[in-house]
């Protein structure tokens, strides 16, 4: 388990394309949903069926949706509904072929298991929850009340319940097909909601409540758990599957194998940056134990350590530290820039 990893950024289909291509959204060209990913990315999928591996992606979302470019080196990408079950599926017809499944959501129906446990929703919940998310990273986001924000919290707690099930019956299939054995499996989150923390719901936020994910790897066969302190980022998972598989990554991908980290071979600065062209513009930077959070021109500084949702700024009593952070964000936006896919950016 990597107890400090990142997203690039606030929204889990731009964190998603960075899954995919090693790249952070700026250098893709993907930085907010409904952008398409362009033709010279190379994508995960890309390298892995040059080498003759069987690929598919199921993806939770409209039956037929657009795929934004995503789906460039899958033999089979799906969107719609019931995402897992159709992926066990697939698993099961190529349990005798070297192959990359990539699942990404499981949260339909998640709404109906509070209800279930006797949560009710505030009278009008839903129609003030939909202005509030209209209203997140304008000039005048607006509020939850507290009754709201305290059924918010317990449905997005049912979700990470809901999602914790589903991933037990896809691990008991996965077993049950003895593929357990001989298959990688990474678990990540590509995003989450921040529920208070930081303005309305925090969905346009870069802050650790938000952009701090679950990644978790397991070897075939399983192994003793291992708790890594370093940082690392969601761009960093097509470079370690890669480097797992034996297969070369593309020389323009920019993110790291995790590999030398589980080796204790790993150097550092270990860093992780996460972008939104949302609120102005805003930028993050994880070091040493510190993150620092840029919103147009304002900087805040945060201890994770002792305070990893990000509650106290000490911008003002770090003035060194957020120079420093301020120039290692300077470096990296020069960096991104220069190597953009989208020439408009």
């Amino acid at each position: 388990r990597f107890e400090w990893a990142f997203a690039q950024a606030a929204d889990p289909a731009v964190s998603f394309a960075g899954l995919l291509t090693g790249l952070y959204p700026t250098t893709a060209g993907v930085r907010v949903p409904g952008d398409r990913l362009r033709d010279e990315a190379e994508t995960l999928a890309e390298v892995a069926s040059g080498s003759g591996v069987a690929t598919a992606a199921f993806v939770e979302g409209s039956a037929g949706g657009n795929d934004y470019g995503l789906a460039q080196g899958f033999d089979e990408f799906y969107i719609g509904p019931s995402p897992g079950e159709l992926a066990a599926a697939w698993l099961e017809d190529h349990a005798g072929d070297d192959f990359l499944l990539v699942l990404r959501g499981w949260s339909a129906g998640w709404q109906m298991g509070a209800a279930a446990e006797g949560i009710e929703a505030p009278e009008g919940f839903y129609e003030r929850l939909q202005q509030v998310l209209v209203s997140d990273g304008g000039d005048e986001p607006q509020a939850l009340e507290l009754a709201d924000l305290e059924f918010a919290r317990a449905l997005y707690a049912d979700r990470i319940r809901a999602v914790d099930a589903a991933l037990g019956v896809f691990m008991e299939r996965l077993g049950a097909s003895g593929l357990a054995d001989r298959t990688t499996l990474l678990v990540l989150g590509t995003g989450g909601l921040d529920l208070g923390q930081h303005g309305a719901t925090g969905r346009e936020s870069l802050h650790a409540t938000v952009t701090r994910v679950p990644l978790l790897l397991r070897f075939p066969g399983g192994g003793e758990p291992r708790v890594i302190d370093r940082i690392a980022e969601v761009i960093d998972v097509m470079p370690t599957l890669l480097d797992l598989a034996g297969l070369d990554t593309p020389a323009a991908v920019q993110g790291q194998s995790l590999i030398p980290l589980l080796e204790g071979q790993g150097r550092p600065p270990y860093l992780a940056f996460s972008e939104s062209p949302t609120r102005g513009g805003q930028r993050a930077i994880a070091l040493a134990g510190y993150r620092l959070v840029q919103v147009g021109e304002a900087s805040q500084l945060f201890n994770l350590v002792v305070d990893p949702l990000e509650l106290e700024d000490i911008a003002a009593a770090e003035q060194d530290r957020v120079g420093v952070l301020l120039r290692h964000l300077g470096d990296w936006q020069k960096m991104v820039a220069a190597t953009s896919l989208d020439p408009c950016l």
